[in-house]
């Protein structure tokens, strides 16, 4: 039998240490660090999926930086059966992704006592790079400034394309054994 849903532990990992946090104790957790006056922070969001069979796995990604001193970055991972995304429609799956990202905006907001506006990264490049992704960053973006928020494309959407990128991958890579598991049992 195949996933048809979505799966997920719904708990934020602190990479590195690997501390795994709910949702609530996430946005908390943002809350206490920008709370620091000292700094200038910023709060990046961004989305990315690999393939892992017959199954895909978004990675969101929340990144707090502090202008100059480094940041910190959480995330958390779910496998979606590749079933709602025709393998031949990359624009769909981009779609997704970026509304996976502009939901936890929207979530982290409104939360927020300062009501600080995290910036959207997309992975996808810009419209004169002459490649699949470009051929529609016009719309992903639209879609992100309609929705109330500014975002970044390539090269500057790390949080997307280096962050979440790297650990869709990783995830992906170790995620393998548990959908045979999965799929075994059923």
């Amino acid at each position: 039998m195949k996933i048809e849903k979505e799966t997920t532990d719904n708990l934020w990992t602190i990479p590195f240490c690997e501390k795994k946090l709910t949702k609530e104790e996430l946005f908390h957790e943002i809350e206490k660090k920008i709370s620091d006056s000292q700094f200038e922070w910023t709060i990046g969001i961004g989305t990315d999926s690999q393939t892992i069979g017959k199954f895909f796995n978004f990675t969101s990604v929340v990144c707090i930086y502090k202008k100059g001193k480094g940041g910190i970055y959480y995330y958390q991972s779910n496998i979606v059966s590749r079933k709602k995304f025709p393998s031949t429609n990359q624009i769909h799956r981009m779609f997704e992704e970026v509304t996976r990202s502009i939901n936890l905006a929207v979530e982290l907001e409104n939360t927020l006592v300062n009501k600080q506006k995290p910036i959207i990264h997309i992975d996808a490049s810009t419209a004169e790079k002459n490649n699949l992704t470009s051929s529609f960053s016009e719309q992903l973006e639209g879609y992100v400034i309609g929705s109330g928020f500014n975002c970044v494309l390539k090269p500057d959407s790390y949080v997307a394309s280096c962050i979440a990128d790297r650990h869709s991958k990783k995830t992906s890579n170790s995620n393998k054994s548990s959908i045979k598991r999965i799929n075994n049992k059923r």
